[in-house]
């Protein structure tokens, strides 16, 4: 099961378990991507009632 976030930008540092550089990743193109590193899934979570 991955992340969602409101954000169009997401930060990933594999958690204290699995460590690694911390980087960002632009979730807002695809509504959706894998962290390079530790492959968590993340994705946009898209609020219906804030959209114009």
């Amino acid at each position: 099961m991955g992340t969602q976030s409101k954000k169009e930008t997401v930060t990933c540092d594999g958690g204290a378990y699995n460590g690694h550089p911390l980087v960002y990743l632009d979730i807002a193109k695809k509504g959706s991507v894998k962290c390079p590193y530790c492959s968590r899934d993340f994705t946009h979570d898209f609020d219906e009632k804030n959209e114009t």
